[in-house]
């Protein structure tokens, strides 16, 4: 499918299932990744425990996978439409993947993370490794997805949500309120619950003046969302198409017959 369909430009692109490429642009307040602190739109964090084993083997258990996911618009030169990636298979890339031995001292961030976290405690013995993937904002971006119209009620309030949200959180004593345990970053249950206030704030409001439709690309009835750091070659990668697979196993070939014959000649 991704290698099939044509790509659309925001400008003509139509109602129906559509494949968008270009940059991530903030639709809203961008998300901040926990670990690097980058801005983006998707991040997923997963942190590893390593433990000594039965014979010696090293036992790994992964003690965090979590994530969070936020609209973003959608720029290829001819326009923006705005992507809500919620219920979609996203592919980041790889912000973080570092592994702390017991009794390392890693870098500030990455100190700051595990002690926001729980983990600076047991770090003198235990061994950790922590991964960060993300959609970053103002990169490239591929998606595939269902373009719909919008701009009906909840539409409209969706988006009074975002701006309650986005007052909020330009105040840094409002910020203050809802960081519950004042490490400067927003954990996600705090954004959630800063976000569940906003929803309660925007059904009290008078219903706003009917927007102009403008289309956004969400997920599908049936069939994939597909939201990927990079190009279409990239989301194509990431999935470990055949076709690619085939490319790199004739340059290996080509490369072990060149050897032989260097070896012969």
């Amino acid at each position: 499918m991704i290698r099939n369909l044509p790509t659309s430009r925001v400008r003509s692109v139509a109602i129906g299932l559509a494949e968008l490429s270009g940059t991530a642009r903030p639709a809203e307040t961008p998300l901040t990744s926990p670990v690097r602190q980058l801005p983006c739109a998707w991040w997923k964090v997963r942190v590893t425990r390593y433990e000594p084993g039965a014979k010696g083997q090293e036992q790994s258990r992964v003690v965090l996978n979590t994530g969070a996911a936020a609209p973003f618009q959608l720029d290829d030169g001819t326009g923006m439409i705005r992507v809500e990636p919620a219920g979609a298979e996203v592919t980041g890339v790889q912000t973080c993947n570092i592994r702390i031995n017991a009794g390392d001292e890693p870098a500030f961030e990455i100190r700051r993370y595990a002690q926001t976290n729980g983990y600076w405690s047991v770090w003198p013995t235990i061994a950790f490794r922590i991964e960060e993937w993300a959609i970053l904002t103002e990169a490239p971006v591929y998606v595939l997805g269902q373009v719909e119209r919008t701009g009906g009620l909840a539409d409209r309030r969706r988006m009074r949500v975002a701006e309650i949200l986005k007052g909020w959180l330009a105040s840094p004593e409002q910020k203050r309120v809802f960081d519950t345990n004042q490490d400067g970053v927003l954990q996600p249950e705090e954004w959630d619950a800063a976000r569940a206030q906003a929803q309660s704030a925007a059904l009290t409001e008078s219903p706003a003046a009917d927007a102009a439709p403008h289309l956004a690309v969400r997920r599908p009835a049936s069939g994939w969302f597909l939201v990927c750091s990079g190009s279409e070659r990239d989301a194509l990668a990431a999935r470990g198409h055949p076709a690619l697979w085939l490319a790199g196993g004739t340059v290996l070939v080509v490369a072990g017959l060149w050897q032989v014959l260097a070896g012969v000649g």
